[in-house]
């Protein structure tokens, strides 16, 4: 799957969606993030995802529901987000949506890279 704003490839039972767009702070551009999402885990029903971050320079909170969409999704069970530049890791750091040692619980994984989320996912 292919659009303005993601890429999707199926790698085994994880689906890697890149993520297009530079700026991830208006509502509009969120929700149809969030469908887009939600489309490609539906239609390829994997097991963990893997959301790359490399092109997202600025986040707003309005597209953190777009990425809480598709670990909600029932079939998913792991959501690696990797690539992530300063202030986008510290903007998901501070809503405590990523897994550290004080947040085991937090919904995302976070990865240095793609590749290194392959690494994790293979792991386990």
């Amino acid at each position: 799957m292919s659009s303005d704003l993601i890429t999707t490839r199926l790698s085994d039972a994880t689906l890697v969606i890149e993520l297009l767009p530079k700026n991830l702070r208006d509502a509009s551009v969120a929700q149809r993030l969030q469908q887009e999402m939600v489309s490609a885990v539906v239609a390829n029903d994997p097991q963990n995802v893997i959301i790359d971050f490399t092109a997202v320079e600025m986040i707003g909170s309005i597209a953190f529901l777009a990425f809480l969409a598709v670990k909600r999704q029932g079939q998913v069970s792991r959501v690696v987000i990797g690539s992530l530049r300063p202030i986008v890791r510290e903007a998901f750091e501070v809503c405590r949506l990523v897994r550290s040692e004080s947040q085991p619980a937090a919904p995302f994984e976070l990865a240095e890279s793609v590749a290194d989320a392959v690494g994790m996912l293979e792991k386990s």
